[in-house]
């Protein structure tokens, strides 16, 4: 069976993960680290929204938790321009704030594989899925490569 975008999903937020580890863990190199992280962890956010939060607004099971997966979005938008404006990204204040990128995210993709995968699975059939993940990668592919998904 060709991978959906739940598993599509798993493997971007699973990316997402490391690459926060690597931002928080690293003595040398953070601002190349966030860099990367900045522009897939936005590419990811955009293309997500296009291609799973965006049709999942019309099921009424499901618009309520995606409404709120947009502003989690948001929010994690402003900490990722603040920590951008940062100079030195070796302050401790960038430091503390890339911490709080961390667990910010984090919570938001454990409660969207918690919550909204199961009810996005009830509302969308697995055609949908399978086109989904089609829609998903490829709007990832286009914000990435036209540096367009930084917020």
């Amino acid at each position: 069976m060709a991978q959906d975008i739940y598993g599509a999903l798993r493997a971007d937020h699973e990316r997402v993960r490391e690459l926060l580890d690597a931002v928080l863990e690293s003595r040398e190199d953070i601002d190349q680290r966030f860099a990367e992280l900045q522009l897939e962890y936005t590419a990811h956010e955009r293309a997500e929204e296009r291609a799973f939060y965006e049709p999942l607004l019309r099921p009424t099971a499901t618009r309520e938790a995606v409404l709120e997966g947009f502003a989690e979005h948001h929010e994690s938008d402003l900490v990722m321009r603040e920590l951008a404006s940062v100079p030195n990204v070796y302050e401790e204040h960038w430091h503390a704030q890339a911490e709080t990128l961390k667990e910010m995210v984090e919570h938001h993709i454990d409660e969207e594989e918690r919550e909204i995968f199961p009810a996005a699975r009830q509302a969308m059939d697995e055609d949908w899925a399978v086109q989904a993940r089609g829609r998903f990668e490829q709007a990832k592919t286009n914000l990435a490569r036209t540096g367009r998904s930084v917020p």
